[in-house]
């Protein structure tokens, strides 16, 4: 029988750490040029790394997204006050008002005129019987909708009517988003394609919106599950939100979507504390029977348990300033919960701190929780929420007033209910007024506007123009002021400056005791 020769010719032990050392140093050569976020360890398991184009997440999920985020201003104080503060702090009480229509000269009388006589006619527009075709919403409380709608949804769907029944023949039709359905994709024969019911060129530019009545509009079952599609033109259409993903998307999501599923633990907490410590408020006291061996001779046989309103299982109600004596034997335990916890409160705030960072608001104002704030640090973070509704201004300005009053104009040259020339809507050029604020400390903001105005380093139309008002109408309203208080013979008292003399230079004759 042959043997078989072993080979034992094993690596020693410096040969084992060499390799070892240069296996470290190849995993540290490869991970040199790489990013710590994107390497798949096990606390990172759960982290999609999915590439899809933002289209298509927002086709998978924004139904979904919209019917939590509607549910949450419904139902969730958090999130209904913030879609509040949008709606108040961009919009405000009044609206965008017109400051200026026609681009032309300000010396010229004519142009003034026109202009004053376009915004009048633009004002009486804005009432809600000729604004709105449903006779409901006046301009200020459509811009307040489409803000709060945008922030709720993600996006507004608005039609403009050139047949509305008034005598500026236009208005403004609000239509629920869920006309354009997100499951209506399709490639069409001339090229365009349909993304979740938006129909897009070559260029990613809508030209067509095809409007499906949603199912819940039908109130009634016998209307069966008919859903014919309506395509409108993209002239008659302004579809609303704010791109913030990719230029090519189509679809807006809800503002709120990072903090939603927050929101919703965190009102589920809430409202299990608060059920908690009602059950505990309500059962006060439990009665303990004596053991059946015990106190005989007090009770009858097999009615040891059963005397009269100290059935087991009973309830029995607790009035005031009232002492009972039990029967013999009977024990008594006090239940004291002692609530709610004490980490309730941090919980709450550190929550609820999240979500307005998540919201882009401050905290103290989207809780309505003023401890522990003070000027300088109420004023920062109301700076950086006023960053956030000015942008919205702009953005609402510039997709939805500019729009709206270009629409308006053109009707015009049809039906003269606003003396607009085709020569006058070639120089159109809208301005508007937004809603300011107040400051937080208003004398010194006014005393640093003063100082900053009389050393020219501001202006008056810029300083009224952030508490939202228009300095020629300012002027115009105090050069009023000052003439109805002329004729009055009211003298208005003025704070003049006061001005140090000029030192008296050397062999000046000194001031006498008569002058």
């Amino acid at each position: 029988m042959a043997l078989t020769t072993l080979n034992l010719d094993l690596p020693t032990f410096a040969q084992i750490r060499s390799k070892q050392a240069a296996a470290r140093l190849e995993a540290a050569r490869r991970n040199i040029r790489t990013y710590k976020a994107a390497l798949p360890t096990n606390q990172t398991s759960d982290w999609s790394l999915a590439q899809t184009s933002a289209n298509a997440e927002v086709r998978r999920s924004l139904r979904g997204l919209r019917a939590r985020s509607r549910e949450l201003q419904r139902n969730n104080a958090l999130f209904k006050r913030f879609v509040w503060m949008m709606g108040q702090n961009i919009v405000g009480p009044e609206g965008m008002t017109l400051s200026d229509v026609v681009d032309g000269d300000e010396e010229n009388e004519l142009d003034a005129e026109l202009n004053e006589q376009i915004i009048k006619a633009f004002r009486e527009w804005s009432l809600p019987e000729n604004a709105s075709t449903s006779g409901k919403l006046s301009w200020a409380d459509q811009q307040k909708l489409a803000i709060e709608t945008v922030a709720r949804d993600g996006e507004v769907l608005i039609r403009k009517r050139i047949d509305a029944p008034n005598k500026f023949g236009f208005a403004l039709q609000f239509l629920d988003v869920t006309w354009l359905d997100e499951t209506f994709n399709a490639v069409l024969s001339n090229g365009n394609r349909v993304l979740m019911s938006v129909e897009l060129d070559s260029f990613d530019r809508p030209v067509a919106y095809w409007l499906t009545r949603p199912s819940s509009d039908f109130l009634y079952p016998e209307y069966g599950p008919l859903k014919p599609r309506t395509r409108v033109p993209a002239e008659e259409i302004m579809h609303l939100f704010i791109v913030t993903e990719h230029e090519a998307q189509a679809r807006g999501v809800p503002h709120g979507h990072a903090v939603m599923e927050m929101l919703n633990t965190l009102n589920g907490y809430v409202d299990g504390e608060l059920y908690k410590n009602r059950a505990a408020a309500c059962v006060t006291d439990y009665l303990i029977p004596p053991k059946n061996d015990e106190h005989n001779e007090f009770y009858e046989k097999d009615e040891l348990q059963s005397v009269e309103g100290f059935e087991s299982g009973a309830v029995r109600e607790l009035d005031t300033a009232v002492q009972q004596i039990l029967p013999p034997g009977w024990d008594i335990k006090s239940n004291d919960p002692n609530l709610p916890a004490g980490n309730f409160d941090p919980f709450v705030k550190g929550a609820e701190r999240y979500v307005a960072s998540g919201l882009n608001v401050p905290y103290f104002r989207l809780a309505s929780d003023l401890e522990g704030v003070n000027y300088t640090s109420s004023r920062a973070g109301d700076n950086d929420a006023r960053d956030l509704y000015r942008f919205f201004q702009r953005w609402l300005r510039d997709h939805f007033c500019r729009p709206v009053i270009f629409a308006w104009a053109r009707e015009q040259l049809l039906h003269n209910a606003a003396p607009i020339r085709a020569l006058d809507y070639a120089r159109l050029n809208p301005t508007y007024n937004a809603r300011g604020w107040d400051s937080v400390d208003p004398e010194k903001d006014s005393n640093a506007a003063v100082n900053n105005i009389d050393n020219a380093l501001d202006t008056h139309t810029r300083v009224l123009a952030e508490r939202g008002l228009d300095f020629r109408q300012v002027v115009k309203k105090l050069k009023r002021e000052h003439q109805q208080l002329a004729e009055a013979g009211i003298v208005k008292p003025s704070k003049l400056k006061a001005q140090a003399a000029p030192p008296r230079r050397q062999g000046d004759p000194a001031e006498s005791a008569d002058d």
